[in-house]
């Protein structure tokens, strides 16, 4: 909790432009689930954070998001536009290395921010998917946390120790 924001304040920032290979966008909508808490618990322990110290390399919390594209790098043009509303796909692989929106790739607990390589390019393609137009913001929010819920109904139960290969 001691590297929330900086001296008990939230931290403000200058809304950046985008590179050619990065959208400017707007965070519309976020949830909070038990992920959040667990990093404010665990702190730079968090596995997914692998031991960075979050006093001097912070992240931004927040990895269930609704966003709107508000400016599209001259290179990403032909697959997104202005005013496109999006959701992020949270868990991110690249090179096999699990990283996280909102863990290692800066979240959705700011107002503005750039979308990279970091989303766009990963083992399985951009993590970010279109919403349609009657899907709301909030709902589109909380696609990852219910679909743990469901999941969570669904698992099997390993009866045996699973082999290394």
């Amino acid at each position: 909790m001691e590297n929330l924001g900086r001296n008990g304040q939230p931290e403000p920032f200058d809304i950046p432009e985008p590179g050619d290979d990065q959208m400017l966008v707007r965070i519309d909508s976020i949830s909070i689930c038990f992920s959040d808490v667990k990093i404010l618990k665990q702190g730079g322990s968090h596995p997914k954070l692998y031991n960075r110290n979050l006093a001097v390399d912070p992240t931004r919390l927040g990895h269930e998001v609704s966003l709107t594209i508000v400016k599209v790098g001259k290179n990403l043009q032909k697959n997104y536009y202005q005013g496109q509303r999006l959701a992020v796909q949270p868990d991110i692989y690249q090179q096999g290395k699990s990283t996280a929106y909102g863990y290692t790739v800066p979240g959705g607990l700011i107002q503005y921010h750039l979308i990279g390589k970091e989303v766009l390019e990963t083992d399985t393609g951009a993590c970010l998917l279109p919403l349609s137009d009657d899907m709301g913001y909030a709902e589109s929010s909380l696609l990852e946390p219910w679909g743990c819920v469901m999941a969570a109904y669904t698992q099997r139960r390993r009866l045996s120790p699973k082999l290394a290969v």
